[in-house]
C-alpha cells in the first residue's frame, strides 16, 4: 500500500472516482490508498487459483469467481477492499463494481501486506454475512490457511482453521 489521497470519500464517491491513471486503489476509512502492482509470482498464483476455482464451480452455476474483486462490508460506507479472488453465487447486476454477497474470499499474502490482511481485512471479511470461507495463501512460505464458517451459521473463525503446506509451482 502506498500514499493516501487527500480527500475523504464515501464508498459511492470512491466507486465513481478516477485519478486518470491505471493505478489500483482500496478505500480505507474514507481515503483512497494506492496499491503496488503484485509480484509476478503473486499474479501467476492468482491466475492458477482462478482457473482451478472456475473448474470446481462448473457444476454450481450461477456461482462464479472474480479476480481483483471489490469487497465492502454492507454496514460500512467508507471502506472497500480489493480481494485477489472472490466467489459469489449471486452474480452482480451489470455495471456493479462490488461483489456484494461473496461466499469465498481469497487473499494471497505478500510480505508487505500479510499482517494488515490477517489483522484488518480478515476481521472485516468475517463480518460479511454471506462469507462462508476465507482462504489465505502465503506465497513466500507456500502455506495455505482456510477459515470456515460453522455449519450452524456464523462468520468464519480461527477455530475452524485448516493449515496445509502446498507444493511450489517451481517444484511441480
Amino acid at each position: 500500500m502506498s500514499e493516501l489521497a487527500v480527500k475523504r470519500m464515501t464508498l459511492a464517491e470512491f466507486l465513481r472516482w478516477e485519478d486518470g491513471t491505471d493505478a489500483r486503489y482500496e478505500l480505507l476509512a474514507g481515503f483512497p490508498v494506492a496499491m503496488a502492482p503484485p509480484a509476478p509470482a503473486h499474479g501467476f498464483l492468482a491466475a492458477r487459483l482462478c482457473a482451478s476455482i472456475e473448474v470446481a464451480l462448473r457444476s454450481r452455476r450461477p456461482c462464479m469467481v472474480q479476480v481483483e474483486a471489490g469487497i465492502a462490508r454492507p454496514d460500512w460506507d467508507d471502506t472497500c477492499y480489493v480481494a485477489d479472488l472472490a466467489v459469489t453465487c449471486k452474480p452482480p447486476p451489470y455495471g456493479d463494481q462490488l461483489i456484494r454477497d461473496p461466499v469465498l474470499i481469497v487473499e494471497i499474502l505478500s510480505p508487505g501486506t500479510a499482517m494488515y490482511d490477517r489483522q484488518t481485512k480478515v476481521a472485516d471479511y468475517r463480518r460479511i454475512p454471506s462469507v462462508q470461507e476465507i482462504l489465505l495463501i502465503d506465497s513466500a512460505s507456500i502455506f495455505a490457511e482456510v477459515l470456515r464458517a460453522k455449519a450452524s451459521g456464523g462468520s468464519p473463525r480461527s477455530s475452524g482453521v485448516r493449515r496445509r503446506r502446498c507444493r511450489s509451482p517451481r517444484s511441480g
